[in-house]
Parts: C-alpha cells; structure tokens; sequence
C-alpha cells in the first residue's frame, strides 16, 4: 500500500481499515477543516446560516424543531400544515357579501354569493319580489345571482319568460286566455262534446303568427284526446318530460 498525503497541509493521510483501501485511496485531505479550508468556493458544501427564517404564506417566524439541523430548517418555507395548505392550493382570497371580510374560496365556490360564517349566511333583509312585488324577509344565500323571487311560482315564470315563443304556458297571460277561451265554449270539447282534461288549442300556431297568441279568437276548446291525437296526431312517446310526436309504422303489404 502507498502512503497518500495531504493536498493541503502535506501530512500523511491515516488509513482506516473500517472504510477498506478503495477509500484510502480517493481520499485527498487528511480531515474535514482541512478540506474545506483548501477547496474552491464551488466545491464547498453549502452552510445555512443559524438564523430563524419568515413563513412566505403570513409572514411569521417558522419554528426549529430540536432534532432537526440548520440544513434541514433551511428547506422549510412554511410555519404550520395551515399556511402549506394555503400554498399548495387553488384557493383565491375573496371578501364576504355581507360583511366584506376577506375568506379563501376554491373557484367552484365563487360562481354565487360568499359568506364568512353561518351568521352573515342567515342574516335576512328586506326584498322585494320582481314578479308579484311583494315585500319578505330572505336570507342573501336565497337570491338567485341579482333577482329576488318570493316563491318557486315566482322563479319558474320569470324563466319561463326567456324561453321560446311556444314555450312557457303557465303565464299569467296565458292563464287569462285558457280561462276565456273555455269560458267561451262553454267548457265543452268542440269536436266530441267531452267535458274531461279540456285544453285551449290555438287554431292559427304561435310559431306562425306570435301576435295572435292572446287572442280570444283564435283559440279553441278541445280534450286531450281530440287535441294531441286528432289535431296534433301525436303518439304516447312520453320524452323528456313531454309528448313527442312519431309517425306511425307503416306495416309491408
């Protein structure tokens, strides 16, 4: 075995027979000062300083547990599992409806209104409803976006007023033209002299004429039978909530 000595001092490196030779022979310094006292400053291993560092999430001091060294501490960036869960999630710092104090919302969470506590969420106020104009007592949470409707009747007709013209039946308009049109004809179906599951059948369609949807005269009182399958020729293909129409199997000869 060749004696190996120090690139920094000159003195002769021990062997430690524990490490085995191929050790011996990598080695380049006698100890630890001496190599980090001669190598260059990028080959030196990096020291943290002993200093406590600030949390990046609220800015307080992050404490140093007993058993961990001053290189380990300095990996930390946080100062409790809260601010590192702050961090690693999608939450956006939002203020609360009722009382503008700042809360953190997943973006799901913001589409409508944003309460810090159950007290802001069932604080009621005065509203006014836009469809029957009657004044209650609602919670915010109860708004749907920045209408107020007292019921769900009231809700349903102004979505119904943003539908399609052949659409929305259960208007008070259209209300006020059934109970005409069967006042009219007596309540009796004008095709079978049925009195059962009448309905108000518009003879000129909406899709049409719109301007005639209203009219007195242009309705007709028939029952369900004489109007969806006589005038209509509908199925009972019950989709969707509604009655389709399908065209009869024609049968081979």
């Amino acid at each position: 075995m060749v004696a190996r000595f120090c690139e920094g001092c000159g003195s002769e490196i021990p062997f430690n027979p524990r490490k085995g030779l191929k050790n011996y022979e990598n080695r380049k310094f006698c100890s630890l000062s001496c190599a980090h006292q001669h190598l260059p400053q990028s080959q030196k291993q990096v020291v943290a300083p002993n200093r406590l560092k600030p949390c990046s999430i609220c800015g307080g001091t992050i404490p140093k547990p007993d058993n961990h060294n001053w290189n380990t501490y300095a990996k930390r960036r946080f100062c409790s599992t809260h601010c590192c869960g702050i961090a690693k999630s999608r939450k956006i710092a939002v203020p609360c409806t009722v009382c503008q104090k700042i809360v953190h919302r997943s973006p799901s969470q913001i589409l409508m209104r944003v309460f810090c506590s159950k007290k802001c969420r069932d604080l009621r106020r005065e509203c006014v409803c836009e469809i029957c104009k009657t004044r209650f007592l609602a919670p915010p949470c109860k708004h749907a976006g920045n209408h107020t409707y007292c019921s769900i009747r009231c809700s349903g007709i102004a979505k119904r007023r943003h539908l399609k013209p052949n659409q929305g039946r259960r208007s008070p308009e259209d209300r006020a033209w059934r109970a005409a049109v069967l006042a009219r004809d007596k309540r009796t179906c004008q095709h079978c002299a049925g009195t059962r599951r009448l309905e108000a059948h518009h003879i000129i369609s909406i899709k049409d004429r719109p301007d005639l949807r209203h009219e007195v005269a242009n309705g007709l009182t028939l029952c369900h039978q004489c109007h969806f399958y006589g005038v209509h020729g509908g199925q009972p293909n019950f989709i969707h909530g509604r009655y389709s129409k399908r065209r009869q199997k024609t049968l081979p000869c």
